[in-house]
């Protein structure tokens, strides 16, 4: 969705975002739906690679060098004990930002940095604050509570709210809508947060032996914790380097945002945002607070299923990966909606239920049924204690596949944000009191089943709510205009995918183990369905059945140049959904209607946005 480019020269020199005559020449600066869909694919390839390391590390190597779900689980403890604490000190200065970034980055760039600037300093002192009050705690009352032994890791956690500011620049590259950058950050987390769990693991494991007061157990835990929070760190220097090069393209620089330059108004403005989202989050968090201690108390061997959870939910959350599309999206309808951009923002919200309904399901089938299969074959070998967590991936996918349909849009960041806190307050409240009633009434045996889906009735009710909040007071949504291409098509070409996926399952996955070994063929088979599937079934499949017209295919061939390492398969993928769209006797019979007017208003768009960081340019360059 190109605006109109200039043909005389206005600047003697253009930078890496804008050309000599203004145009933009990276399609991140672009307006348009390829940026939302780019900064999925962009990790893809990564993703490739991330995933056989995963899998290598939550298959093999966490279980052997932490054999105990208990130790994960104590982590886990110590962030239910301290979230509402958290929030409260936090003071809504996250949503702030999520509100007031995006829109002026088209309007006024030098103002959107004196919010994060203000961001920044309020959470380090904050921050300390925090850790202060953790500190005295733990010391003083924690040595007469029954969670006694818990007090180091309570310690070290406390220290994840100082500087309390790392991951800022993570959401400002996204609000900036640079999603490459901010991807390229978070794989070299994973990275970092691999390494240093391994490295502190094992020191925690050293020190917890050789100090038989702490113990083995806590050790352990110790060191998990230290291992998630320094790579915190070492992500920040690389988001502050790669934001550095952006602001210096259109004429600003990271110093503005570090430095205290922001205004009393904005600390004003920013706080009485941040405090009107406040409510719901506070009454939320106090509510699962109190579920959290019935938990605690009433589910025998709570901290070891909870470590079992999160090995389980490091798989079932990939099925819901897709859901950094909707993220995208909201800043892409945050920047389009608050800026008058009606027909562009409805645009986007049906081309992000596209992408996330085919792309979830897809995972959702592969992960249900591929990876307990090889999974299974690696803690057979390193970690048998973890073998539970297999029998909870069916069980936790299901509440991510319900999430493809949330509402597809932030209330908040189009400047809605009683809407978020009114339903989300009825939504905590009807949540507790849901399962106060199964405990204390019905009086129900509470096992991990019951656990996890005792709140997917409520997930489903609270949909419907927020899509009706979404259709009557903010944007009416179309659903016939869209309903057959997004939702009814792709059912057609995944259900094929799963049939293929439960016979490769059965019986051709025993045969490769049989002939290779079960840990060599689950890699290949990981290999292949990140790798061969999506583009020589997926694809072709959705273009056989019609389920792309003209403007999806522009949008999928211009994610191309945005998707990094991954552009040799994002092409790949794109020419095979082509090819046989093109062939298909549906093509172009139920095409996504409005996407005329969504093109115009992008056009229109762009062109306000180029006018301003011309101005920036050319203010910096002297001119």
């Amino acid at each position: 969705m190109p605006a109109a480019e200039s043909s005389d020269i206005v600047l003697q020199k253009g930078t890496n975002a804008i050309d000599a005559h203004g145009n933009y020449i990276t399609g991140w600066e672009k307006i348009g739906f390829h940026r939302a869909i780019g900064g999925w694919f962009i990790n893809y390839l990564p993703a490739l690679f991330l995933a056989v390391l995963f899998i290598f590390v939550s298959g093999m190597l966490i279980p052997s060098l932490l054999p105990y779900p208990d130790a994960t689980g104590y982590y886990e403890v110590a962030k239910s004990m301290y979230g509402l604490m958290f929030l409260l000190f936090d003071a809504g200065t996250g949503a702030a930002l999520g509100r007031f970034v995006p829109e002026y980055r088209v309007k006024n760039p030098r103002k959107a940095l004196q919010y994060i600037s203000f961001f920044v300093w309020f959470q380090m002192f904050t921050g300390l604050t925090q850790v202060t009050a953790i500190s005295l705690f733990v010391l003083f009352w924690m040595p007469h509570l029954t969670t006694a032994h818990l007090a180091w890791i309570f310690l070290v956690y406390s220290t994840i709210q100082f500087p309390g500011m790392l991951a800022v620049l993570d959401g400002v590259l996204k609000s900036f809508q640079h999603y490459g950058k901010y991807i390229t950050v978070k794989v070299f987390q994973d990275i970092f947060q691999f390494c240093t769990q391994i490295i502190f693991i094992m020191l925690g494991r050293w020190w917890g032996v050789s100090n038989p007061a702490v113990g083995e157990l806590i050790g352990m835990s110790v060191g998990l914790v230290l291992g998630l929070y320094i790579d915190d760190f070492l992500a920040f220097i690389l988001a502050a380097r790669l934001f550095d090069k952006v602001l210096k393209d259109i004429g600003l620089s990271i110093g503005s945002c570090l430095r205290p330059t922001f205004t009393r108004a904005i600390a004003k403005e920013s706080l009485i945002y941040g405090l009107k989202t406040m409510p719901a989050g506070i009454y939320g968090n106090m509510l699962g607070f109190f579920s959290f201690l019935v938990t605690f108390s009433i589910l025998p061997q709570y901290a070891a299923w909870m470590g079992l959870i999160s090995l389980a939910k490091n798989f079932t959350t990939l099925i819901d990966t897709p859901g950094t599309i909707k993220s995208n999206t909201d800043y892409s309808v945050a920047e389009s909606y608050n800026n008058g951009k009606k027909n562009l923002s409805h645009f986007y919200i049906t081309q992000e239920l596209k992408w996330r309904f085919f792309l979830t399901l897809y995972l959702a089938i592969t992960i249900v049924i591929m990876i307990p299969i090889a999974l299974g074959s690696m803690l057979e070998v390193f970690g048998k204690n973890w073998i539970p967590a297999l029998g909870l991936i069916p069980l936790l996918a299901i509440p991510e596949l319900i999430n493809v349909f949330e509402k597809p849009v932030s209330f908040t960041q189009v400047n809605h944000p009683g809407y978020d806190q009114g339903i989300s307050l009825l939504g905590s409240t009807v949540s507790f009191l849901w399962y106060m009633f199964l405990i204390y009434v019905v009086n129900i045996d509470l096992n991990i089943t019951i656990f996890i889906m005792k709140d997917i009735p409520i997930q489903i009710t609270f949909l419907c709510i927020n899509w009706i909040i979404l259709h009557k007071k903010i944007l009416p949504i179309r659903v016939r205009d869209f309903a057959v291409q997004v939702f009814f098509l792709p059912l057609i070409p995944l259900g094929i995918y799963g049939v293929f996926c439960y016979f490769y399952g059965g019986v051709i996955f025993p045969l490769g183990a049989a002939l290779l070994g079960s840990i060599p063929f689950a890699v290949i088979t990981i290999a292949m369905v990140l790798f061969l599937w999506p583009a020589l079934l997926v694809c072709p499949l959705m273009g056989i059945f019609g389920a792309w017209d003209q403007y999806s295919l522009d949008s999928f061939q211009r994610t191309i140049e945005l998707s990094g390492p991954s552009k040799w398969l994002v092409n790949w993928m794109f020419k095979t959904a082509r090819f046989f769209y093109m062939k298909s006797p549906l093509r172009n019979r139920f095409p996504v209607k409005g996407a005329e007017l969504a093109v115009k208003e992008a056009g229109e768009l762009e062109e306000t946005k180029r006018a301003q960081d011309l101005k920036n340019v050319k203010e910096q360059s002297g001119h």
